[in-house]
C-alpha cells in the first residue's frame, strides 16, 4: 500500500512539474491566440438574476462554471456590476501561453461591469478575474474579457434561455514559471 502511495505522488508531482508555461501576456486582439465565443445560460430567469451561469471558450482556454452571485447598479458609471463565483479556468498548450500540459484554476471569482442599450440591443461588458493555478500554484493569472456588440438571444416563447457572442476579446497574463 506504502508503494502504491509513493509511486501516486511520484505521478503527480512528475505531471505538475511537466507543465511548462511561459510568463506573459497575450491580447486576442493582437492576434496572439483567437476567441471562439461566450455563453450566459439564463438558469436565474434572464439577465442578471443570481443562479445564471457564464462560460467563454477560445484557443487553448475554456472558462466555465461561473455562477452569477450578485448583481448591483453603480450610478456613478451607469453600469451594471455583476459577480460570478464558482469559475473554472483551463489553460493548455492550445495556446500560446503552454508548451506542454495544462493549467487549471477553481473557485475563481469574476467581476463583470457592463451597460446594456435597450433602443438598440447592444451589451458593452468587461469580466476580469485571477488567482493561482491549482496543479501550479507557483504561476498566477489574470484574465480581461471585452465585448461590444449585439449578443445572440434565445428564447423558450417569451423566456429567454440565452445570450451569446462571437466577436469578444481577451488579455491573459502568466505569470510564473
Amino acid at each position: 500500500m506504502k508503494k502504491i502511495l509513493a509511486l501516486s505522488l511520484c505521478c503527480l508531482v512528475a505531471a505538475a512539474l511537466s507543465t511548462t508555461c511561459r510568463a506573459d501576456t497575450w491580447n486576442s486582439d493582437d492576434g496572439d491566440f483567437m476567441t471562439k465565443s461566450w455563453k450566459e445560460m439564463f438558469k436565474g430567469g434572464g439577465p442578471g438574476q443570481p443562479g445564471n451561469t457564464l462560460m467563454a471558450l477560445g484557443e487553448g482556454f475554456h472558462f466555465k462554471k461561473a455562477t452569477l452571485e450578485s448583481t448591483y447598479f453603480d450610478e456613478i458609471d451607469q453600469r451594471w456590476i455583476t459577480t460570478y463565483v464558482g469559475g473554472e479556468l483551463l489553460l493548455n498548450s492550445r495556446g500560446p501561453w503552454l508548451s506542454r500540459g495544462k493549467l487549471l484554476a477553481r473557485d475563481i471569482t469574476a467581476t463583470n461591469s457592463s451597460a446594456f442599450n435597450p433602443d438598440t440591443g447592444e451589451l458593452d461588458f468587461v469580466l476580469t478575474f485571477s488567482g493561482q493555478f491549482e496543479n501550479r500554484p507557483d504561476v498566477s493569472f489574470a484574465v480581461e474579457a471585452r465585448y461590444l456588440g449585439v449578443p445572440e438571444m434565445e428564447y423558450d416563447g417569451d423566456v429567454p434561455i440565452f445570450q451569446r457572442g462571437y466577436d469578444f476579446s481577451a488579455t491573459i497574463t502568466v505569470d510564473g514559471q
